[in-house]
């Protein structure tokens, strides 16, 4: 059964569908941006490049706010350690793509 029994999992149309909605913002900035830098607008490329990371800061702010929300943990069972694994995998992509 899955998630397995006793595990009281986040509704994905909370907080999952608000991040969700910020990195696919963010995709389109990002491509925004790439498309500017190929067409040679400094401007553009720069706004967008902000918003981009704007976005991605605010993903990982709601992405924090999740793991405090959970009511389980690394330790509980299976679902718990592949949530808060492939999560954090996710979040770490985020973060090395802001910080980059």
């Amino acid at each position: 059964m899955w998630p397995p029994v006793g595990i009281e999992t986040i509704s994905p149309w909370g907080l999952p569908f608000i991040g969700t909605c910020l990195l696919l913002a963010s995709g389109f900035f990002l491509t925004y941006c790439h498309h500017a830098i190929i067409t040679g607008n400094k401007v553009t490329t720069i706004v967008s490049l902000f918003f981009t990371i704007v976005l991605g800061a605010i993903f990982m702010v709601i992405q924090v706010t999740e793991y405090f929300y959970a009511e389980y943990t690394f330790a509980d069972s299976v679902f718990g350690n592949n949530f808060f694994g492939l999560t954090g995998l996710h979040g770490l992509h985020v973060l090395v793509g802001i910080l980059f």
